[in-house]
């Protein structure tokens, strides 16, 4: 399925969870602009995983320093898609794990693709720049919900495993460290297949 045709809908709806999980942010001082440390996220719950896999949509979108990618350019590789935006605390959290993650499997059949929702190509480069180290995977855009809405994003940060053949393999709802030994486990197992 191609998601660039499909109607916009609003994809921010967030969930009971991620509403939690920011007001507890309010309270313990993640609104800064330092992400949270990566032991402040969840690795009890880790993936929750799909079966019967169904072939991921596919989607084409730029990303914030200009270049286009598609979802379907990187068949033959595991494909981690994260659904985020800058004013979403665990999103924040997460992302410096997310760029650990990447960058201990560099050279692997591994990718990162991270859609902001909703935003500005200005205001996302922003956050990134206070990112220490930047993240080195695509970010792109996704400003009308119209990839949110073809993977089914009920609340962000929402974050899927895309297997070598193109299906999802996995999701995860809310924050996650996925830096962490079993996520890396996962993901590791996935590229054997």
């Amino acid at each position: 399925m191609d998601c660039n045709a499909r109607p916009t809908v609003n994809p921010l709806t967030i969930s009971r969870r991620t509403v939690l999980a920011g007001l507890g942010a309010v309270g313990g001082g993640i609104l800064t602009a330092k992400p949270a440390p990566a032991d402040d996220l969840s690795t009890s719950d880790l993936l929750t995983t799909l079966n019967p896999r169904q072939p991921a949509p596919n989607f084409t979108r730029n990303g914030v320093l200009g270049k286009t990618y598609s979802l379907s350019q990187f068949g033959g590789k595991v494909v981690l898609v994260n659904f985020w935006a800058t004013w979403c605390p665990p999103c924040r959290a997460e992302m410096p794990s997310i760029q650990k993650l990447y960058h201990s499997l560099a050279g692997a059949p591994f990718e990162v693709l991270a859609l902001d929702q909703s935003e500005d190509q200005s205001t996302v480069f922003a956050y990134l720049g206070e990112l220490d180290p930047m993240p080195t995977f695509p970010v792109l855009l996704d400003q009308n919900g119209t990839v949110a809405n073809a993977f089914n994003v009920d609340g962000i940060p929402t974050t899927y495993l895309v297997d070598k053949a193109g299906k999802i393999a996995y999701k995860a709802v809310g924050g996650r460290d996925y830096a962490s030994s079993e996520i890396q486990k996962i993901i590791v197992d996935l590229m054997k297949e």
